[in-house]
């Protein structure tokens, strides 16, 4: 079953920080911190903006409804409503406030979707202002409907992504640069994409055991990688039959303990700057690290076009598994991820997809996306597949299979 798919574990990116304010520390006016580099970057990183109230920027006034799932951002006359969803205030409406104005070329972009139109200061900025993300596409990064970088053979170590990720502190979800997470698989049962996966040799994907639970049959699946967009088919995209499935032997499908397994494809993969292998563990990540989870799952409003990326940091296991957490449901072989106050998560398609970190030059497969309590609840992390306890089952089916 991928009912309970879960957690990105994306947090929502404002007032992220629940530790004491530092000296060095932006003081949010509700009494929250962030880092000091964050203010007046663009994002309203506290909830009630005072990191860019001051900043004759993109949010020279905000506005914090008292719901907490909206924020109004004020530009001239131009009203942004912004929606909390999945993946945090992204989901936005934008419209003329009561000083009137008009769109007007060369001032502002007209958003695809006919309703809106935006600071034309705001294309391929990294936001989806438009709410359709067509202020984001052809941007030279995420969004691109073709490569902004000629596919070129892989001479890297595993983990080296080619094309750099961008974003990676921002805690919200985001869309992602496109080939700069060049082992994130796509897993299509029956042509459509169900689960995430990421490849660790050339012809081998790991996954989530509760991905092919009674769906082992490999002429059932395929396979894409160097994917960006979920339904379409992108000029990097390889595509691979699947000639093996093979499922953790005690993965218990109840508390969902063991949630591994491993695909093995009809031919190699061709490693270029687009596709390459991630690295497996050979540590335990240290709890608080700031870890990159990334997939196509539901975002509120249904699967994600293209792929999204979020920031979370790992969370100490006694405190996971403590009463106010999930209380007690946190095995040896999981780890958790995510904020206490919930908000940002993983939800449906996301599973089986990787939790990466990078704490020694290389990103490391830490997790593997597994389960949770509904989607972007607070005191629910997300749930991950702990890899470190599984990088022996893996070696071993890989070199007997």
């Amino acid at each position: 079953m991928l009912w309970c798919l879960l957690l990105l574990a994306l947090a929502a990116r404002g007032d992220a920080w629940l530790f004491s304010c530092g000296s060095s520390d932006f003081h949010c006016n509700n009494g929250n911190c962030i880092p000091a580099s964050w203010e007046c970057d663009g994002e309203a990183d506290c909830t009630d903006g005072s990191d860019e109230a001051s900043c004759g920027g993109k949010a020279v006034t905000v506005a914090t409804k008292a719901s907490g799932d909206q924020i109004e951002y004020w530009f001239g006359p131009v009203r942004i409503t912004q929606y909390r969803t999945w993946f945090g205030f992204e989901s936005s409406r934008i419209e003329h406030g009561s000083g009137g104005g008009t769109c007007q070329q060369g001032v502002h972009f007209f958003c695809a979707n006919g309703q809106y139109c935006i600071d034309s200061n705001w294309v391929c900025d990294g936001d989806n202002d438009c709410g359709d993300m067509s202020d984001e596409q052809n941007c030279g990064g995420g969004g691109t409907t073709d490569p902004t970088a000629p596919v070129v053979p892989f001479t890297g170590d595993c983990g080296s992504p080619a094309i750099t990720p961008q974003n990676v502190r921002v805690v919200g979800g985001v869309q992602a640069v496109q080939g700069s997470w060049p082992w994130q698989a796509s897993l299509k049962l029956y042509g459509s994409h169900v689960c995430g996966g990421q490849i660790i040799a050339p012809n081998w994907i790991v996954t989530a055991a509760h991905c092919v639970d009674g769906q082992s049959n490999p002429s059932s699946w395929r396979v894409s990688l160097g994917s960006h967009r979920r339904t379409s088919t992108d000029s990097t995209q390889q595509d691979f039959n699947v000639v093996r499935v093979i499922m953790h032997e005690s993965y218990d499908s109840n508390q969902i303990n063991n949630d591994v397994a491993l695909m093995k494809l009809s031919g190699n993969a061709e490693f270029n700057n687009y596709v390459s292998p991630i690295c497996l563990p050979s540590t335990d990540v240290a709890a608080d690290t700031p870890c990159v989870t990334t997939g196509w799952g539901d975002t509120g409003s249904g699967a994600s076009t293209y792929l999204m990326q979020a920031t979370v940091p790992i969370m100490e296991w006694n405190k996971c598994n403590g009463r106010q957490y999930m209380n007690g449901a946190i095995t040896d072989k999981m780890i958790c991820a995510g904020y206490d106050q919930g908000g940002k998560d993983a939800c449906q398609g996301d599973s089986g997809g990787p939790l990466v970190c990078n704490y020694s030059g290389k990103w490391t497969l830490d997790g593997i996306v597994s389960w949770g309590y509904g989607c972007a609840q607070a005191y629910k992390p997300g749930i991950y597949t702990r890899v470190t306890q599984f990088t022996s089952w893996i070696n071993n089916k890989m070199a007997t299979n």
